[in-house]
């Protein structure tokens, strides 16, 4: 494990083996930053192939992450799929 290391805005790291740990001083900040990985994997996975599909198992402790991820730009017929997923949970939650 290596020592744990924090950042100008407030996010401690540290690595232990192949694992890594980020500690966002927000659930806001932690949401975004989930949706921001989470996206530009979708971007990853939409040059390799002209469908995949994902499937988000959540409870309110993601609900930023879900709103962030279907907010972000560039992920066109995923976000709109990611919406409709998001409103029918809203709706039947």
């Amino acid at each position: 494990m290596t020592a744990m290391e924090t950042t100008k805005d407030g996010v401690a790291s540290l690595t232990a083996g192949k694992m890594k740990l980020r500690i966002y001083p927000t659930k806001r900040a932690a949401g975004e930053a989930a949706a921001l990985a989470v996206a530009e994997e979708l971007r990853r996975l939409g040059q390799l192939r002209d469908q995949f599909g994902v499937i988000f198992a959540t409870g309110a402790a993601q609900f930023d992450t879900l709103d962030f991820l279907t907010s972000t730009p560039g992920l066109s017929d995923s976000t709109r799929t990611i919406q409709l997923l998001f409103a029918a949970f809203y709706a039947n939650g």
